[in-house]
């Protein structure tokens, strides 16, 4: 999953880690969900990640920290049978956080890709 909701230069930086991430690991993913968040006027879905918007990539509009609050999203990974997750994105300390815990809580297996996650909060 990718929120790209901040509009800074560090987020864009990480929109293009994503964006070379997905090119080199598409094969490994049965399906790509990016999420944007409702309450963020200024959500975006960034340049560098809309050639991956394909029949594989989803665009997931969440009210909440967590997509796997939406019924919607459940849905679809049951559908999928998805039952492993890799995370990445922006906020760490707040949306990857509560995307990872829930996950977990749901007994979906969760990784954190690190080196594609930004924090706005030192």
């Amino acid at each position: 999953k990718i929120q790209q909701e901040f509009l800074d230069k560090k987020g864009d930086d990480l929109s293009k880690k994503i964006a070379s991430y997905i090119k080199k690991s598409k094969e490994k993913y049965s399906r790509i969900f990016l999420t944007k968040n409702r309450s963020f006027c200024m959500s975006r879905i960034s340049e560098d990640l809309i050639p991956f918007l394909d029949a594989q990539a989803t665009i997931v509009h969440k009210a909440d920290d967590s997509v796997f609050k939406s019924p919607h999203f459940l849905y679809v990974l049951k559908k999928n049978n998805i039952d492993h997750v890799d995370i990445c994105g922006i906020d760490a300390n707040d949306s990857v956080e509560a995307n990872a815990k829930d996950a977990e809580k749901l007994k979906i297996e969760v990784e954190v890709l690190q080196d594609l996650v930004l924090t706005k909060d030192p």
